[in-house]
């Protein structure tokens, strides 16, 4: 049924030179990746001490030195607790932003003794308005508290829950950035390419916390030599407390297509004022031809679909796992492996990657299967009675039910983050929603977010 190719990858030096460093955040990003104290507990009061240090991005399997029944229900504690020292840098602001890429399993944020907010959310980003908490001269002290195991998370938001595993990891386990910025703030921008056409679509959603203004700004795109392709300037009327949608489109003179033999990326970047947000974008187009049964069409040309599926949770069990995931050179060596069986694509299985793994498949040219990580396979409702109940009392299929009260509205929540997240990458060729799970909640809620991609991808 599944093939996992994730095993001790030895990194080489290897031929691309990856210079990109992730979609970068509209203002001053300050990267708050690296070593945090860690320490275990119970209830909802913060440790006097912290014994450990763990690596964020990561999980706390691999913290040091390590917990005893990590990634088990345990009697020994029912959260983590991260701790980090943070120092502002010398640079005006008027709004912050605390941004967790991804965490489980349930995560609450403290800045400075006071509690910030909380993003239940396992695999999508967490963002925290943290205007009012910050010391701007001084130390200011970050904690983060997360759930410990799987079971500690409602019922109403995905887990990765399945049939085949026995240790679900709690952690932080994508970037963590703080950024400042002026009063008016990019919050995401899609980028709809038109290869037939020759220009591609932009929508820039603003929010402004400032007086009513307008506002002047530049939208450039540079190919990857970082020649200038195409510029234009855009000015948007913005009031108090108000989010606001730009689309306009911008040409792009005899496009160069990105395909997985020819992985071609351009750069998409807005500024106002000296404050940049950044992303990259591919000129491609992927669908599936509906005469023709199984016909996937790249580019508008018949492409033959070869690869595996990628199943990282899975891997975070095994002792080879460690902090290779997270080790950038680790994962562009594993795609080269990839290469070398003259694969061209994967599918995210049951899982949640790191941003940057998507930044390595669009450099290395891979299509991808982007599915949300949702696998509740049992059919409990179509059995006894008597079998419901033991699947929900055994410690390992009862994560393989679906949860009752995870209903359309919940999914489509999280579909919104996790679409707004991912579509400017020219690997997500597809959106999956869910594997083999049997409920009516996961159609409901693919009708509910469809008309978001402007790309309308499979």
């Amino acid at each position: 049924f599944m093939i996992v190719f994730l095993g001790n990858c030895t990194s080489n030096p290897h031929e691309q030179t990856i210079s990109w460093n992730g979609e970068k955040p509209f203002g001053h990003v300050l990267s708050l990746n690296g070593e945090w104290q860690l320490e275990d507990g119970n209830g909802n009061q913060p440790p006097d001490t912290f014994t450990r240090i763990v690596n964020v991005p990561g999980i706390v399997k691999n913290a040091y030195p390590p917990f005893e029944q990590v990634g088990l229900k345990t009697e020994k504690r029912e959260v983590y607790w991260y701790r980090k020292k943070v120092d502002l840098p010398d640079y005006e602001f008027e709004k912050a932003r605390l941004i967790i890429g991804k965490s489980r399993y349930g995560t609450t944020v403290y800045l400075n003794g006071k509690e910030v907010g909380s993003n239940m959310l396992n695999h999508t980003a967490g963002t925290f308005d943290v205007t009012g908490y910050l010391i701007k001269e001084g130390t200011n002290e970050l904690l983060v508290r997360l759930g410990a195991h799987i079971s500690d998370a409602p019922d109403t938001v995905t887990t990765a829950g399945e049939v085949e595993k026995e240790r679900y990891y709690a952690g932080i386990y994508d970037d963590v950035e703080l950024v400042l910025s002026s009063a008016s703030n990019v919050n995401n921008v899609q980028v709809v390419p038109d290869i037939k056409a020759n220009k591609v679509g932009v929508e820039v959603e603003w929010e402004h916390q400032g007086q009513n203004e307008e506002i002047e700004y530049e939208v450039t795109i540079y190919n990857n030599e970082g020649n200038l392709v195409s510029s234009q300037f855009q000015t948007s009327a913005l009031g108090k407390g108000n989010i606001k949608n730009d689309f306009f489109e911008i040409p792009i003179p005899e496009p160069t297509l990105w395909t997985p033999e020819n992985p071609n990326l351009y750069l998409l970047q807005v500024e106002k004022e000296g404050e940049v947000y950044q992303t990259r974008f591919g000129m491609r187009t992927f669908r599936v031809d509906p005469d023709f049964t199984n016909k996937a069409l790249l580019n508008e040309e018949q492409i033959f679909l070869r690869g595996t599926n990628v199943s990282l949770f899975r891997f975070f069990e095994d002792t080879l796992c460690k902090q290779q995931p997270w080790d950038r050179d680790w994962v562009v060596e594993l795609h080269k492996r990839f290469k070398e069986m003259h694969w061209n694509s994967y599918r995210v299985c049951i899982t949640a990657l790191p941003d940057f793994w998507y930044d390595i498949a669009d450099e290395m040219g891979f299509v991808l299967f982007d599915e949300y990580p949702m696998w509740y396979a049992l059919q409990n409702e179509m059995t006894s009675p008597e079998n419901q109940q033991k699947n929900l009392a055994d410690p390992i299929r009862k994560y393989g039910v679906y949860p009752h009260k995870l209903k359309a509205r919940h999914l489509a929540h999280e579909y919104t983050h996790w679409m707004r997240e991912h579509w400017n990458h020219a690997s997500v060729c597809a959106w999956d929603a869910q594997n083999e799970t049997w409920t009516p909640e996961t159609g409901k809620a693919v009708q509910m977010v469809r008309h978001l991609d402007r790309s309308n991808r499979p």
